[in-house]
Order: C-alpha cells, then sequence, then structure tokens
C-alpha cells in the first residue's frame, strides 16, 4: 500500500471514529494522521501526483465538513439547552414571587 493509500485508510478509520462518538480514538488518529501526511511529504523521492494528493486534499475536505456539520448541531443543542434552563430559571422565579 503507498503512503497516500495509507493515508486514505487513516482518514476512513477518523471518519469512522467520529461517526462512532469515539473521540478519544478519533484525536489518536488526527495525531497520528498529521505526523503520517508530514512523513509521507518529507520523505517523498519524487514529487507526489497532483491528481493523488488532489483527492487526499478532497477527503480532507470532506471529513472537515462532515464535522462542522456534527458542530453545528451540538451548537444548536447546546443553545437550545441553555434557552430552557433559562426559561425555567424565570418560570422558578415566578412561582417564588409573592
Amino acid at each position: 500500500m503507498s503512503g497516500l493509500e495509507v493515508l486514505h485508510h487513516d482518514l476512513a478509520a477518523l471518519d469512522a471514529a467520529i461517526a462512532d462518538d469515539d473521540l478519544a480514538t478519533a484525536a489518536g488518529l488526527l495525531d497520528a494522521y498529521q505526523q503520517r501526511l508530514e512523513d509521507t511529504v518529507a520523505s517523498a523521492a519524487a514529487p507526489l501526483p497532483a491528481p493523488a494528493l488532489r483527492a487526499l486534499l478532497d477527503a480532507q475536505l470532506a471529513l472537515t465538513a462532515r464535522l462542522g456539520v456534527r458542530r453545528d448541531a451540538a451548537a444548536a443543542q447546546l443553545r437550545q439547552a441553555h434557552r430552557a434552563n433559562a426559561a425555567s430559571r424565570v418560570y422558578a422565579g415566578l412561582e417564588q414571587a409573592p
């Protein structure tokens, strides 16, 4: 398996860990991916083929987009929880008013 194929495999494993909400594993996979990417680029005897690098970049961008969607969904849930908490505090204050 070539270095670029291994990087694609690493991205797929990272994507799977994120999909499973296994963030501890995802963090380790991300660190390993970053190191392997740096090593692959630094150790290439010849320039890496542009189409293969573009495919890897596209895979990274797709993963980043999926992470953005998850981040936005989590942020919306947090905002909703904060609003519910604020509303319950107001309601509790109304019950205690003379």
